[in-house]
């Protein structure tokens, strides 16, 4: 099983506080991290979620959060030193989720639909043409605007999966989506599952290997659970 866990961001002022109090549990490379974001609201949204990581993750590991030693690959994809637990971590300025399996790897994203006047000149530029081809066909602006958020979660989680990341190319592979199930040409064994969001959201969870069924839960960033 997957465990998929949502957290929420609040209002400005719990948020200012809350990162305060999370701080501590972020490792020196993380806190280092947050201090480069020019924006204070971005900076505290960052120690927010990666401190939500910590404290799921030590809740598997059995772990103090401070304690929990992550490692990059080669390519940048976070890691878990010498445990049997993989995870991905993906958020936007107000939503975060984590996935976290204990026997395939993973890759997840989420985005927030968001209007923008170029979105077909940046599927033209970095999709694979037939994306771009499915894109231009939706006559509807606001379904043509969710499909291409569909197919950028989905591109995007295979990369986070295999841990190739977006510098593979997101022209390398294309999506097919087809009555909300979602298919793909990356020369790999991945299911692609599309995540419980909120209407404005979209989310895609990728696995290597065989299907597996998921589980939801939903945080608060200002209460301990």
């Amino acid at each position: 099983e997957i465990k998929i866990i949502k957290s929420i961001k609040e209002d400005k002022e719990k948020l200012s506080a809350s990162a305060y109090d999370w701080k501590n549990i972020l490792s020196l490379e993380e806190q280092q991290r947050a201090s480069r974001f020019h924006f204070e609201n971005d900076q505290h949204a960052f120690i927010l979620y990666h401190a939500f990581k910590r404290l799921i993750l030590s809740h598997y590991l059995e772990k103090d959060p401070k304690e929990i030693e992550i490692s990059l690959q080669e390519k940048g994809k976070p890691f878990l030193k010498n445990e049997p637990l993989s995870f991905n971590l993906s958020h936007t300025k107000e939503m975060a989720v984590l996935a976290v399996s204990s026997d395939v790897e993973i890759g997840v994203d989420i985005e927030k639909i968001r209007t923008s006047s170029n979105y077909l000149d940046i599927a033209k530029r970095f999709f694979h043409a037939d994306e771009y081809h499915q894109l231009i066909k939706i006559e509807n602006t606001h379904q043509q605007l969710q499909h291409f958020f569909i197919l950028w979660t989905a591109k995007e989680a295979i990369l986070k999966a295999t841990g190739e990341g977006i510098a593979a190319g997101l022209n390398s592979f294309y999506i097919i989506s087809n009555s909300h199930k979602l298919q793909h040409t990356y020369p790999s064994n991945i299911v692609l599952t599309p995540l419980q969001t909120p209407n404005n959201y979209v989310a895609t969870l990728a696995i290597i290997g065989e299907n597996r069924p998921v589980a939801y839960r939903e945080l608060s960033f200002f209460r301990r659970q």
